[in-house]
């Protein structure tokens, strides 16, 4: 592991309490891609004190904090600080984020998909643009199918309009 890995923050939006969706995709993809995803998913366990492995577990945990860390706004970042784990970061932020109702989200992505005009911007952009509230309003609006031909009869009808 090269200390380059760990002198750049995550290229994504940072962690501002309305966008935890958009941030753990993000930050689950930088960490994977590094090959540290098991220390926010908690299958890198600690190894005993004292020894050589928890040197270097240590060291690894502490970069997958740094990297969560500043990815987060700073009065977001606050409620993660005291966290010894990145699995801590990680599940704490499930906890405090993932589980409410974002009910002003949902209304803020249905009423900026509703009034989105193209403008200025080129096809390309738009559609861009408009597809990519409409995926995010589905993560937020998920729903529960209990046979698969329902979603795919769904699907079908989504994509005709």
């Amino acid at each position: 592991m090269g200390t380059e890995s760990m002198m750049f923050p995550m290229p994504i939006t940072p962690l501002n309490g309305l966008n935890y969706l958009e941030w753990t995709k993000g930050a689950k993809l930088y960490v994977t891609a590094r090959g540290k995803v098991g220390y926010i998913n908690g299958t890198v366990k600690e190894p005993k004190s004292g020894t050589a492995e928890h040197d270097r577990w240590d060291q690894e945990n502490n970069m997958v904090m740094f990297w969560l860390l500043a990815a987060m706004e700073s009065d977001v970042k606050r409620n993660f600080m005291w966290e010894d784990t990145a699995n801590e970061i990680w599940e704490q932020a499930k906890t405090t984020y993932s589980k409410q109702r974002h009910f002003a989200k949902i209304y803020q992505l249905q009423a900026e998909s509703s009034t989105c005009k193209q403008g200025n911007h080129n096809l390309s952009a738009y559609y861009s643009s408009l597809t990519s509230m409409w995926k995010e309003l589905d993560h937020y609006q998920a729903i529960e199918w209990k046979h698969k031909d329902d979603s795919r009869a769904y699907k079908k009808l989504v994509s005709q309009q």
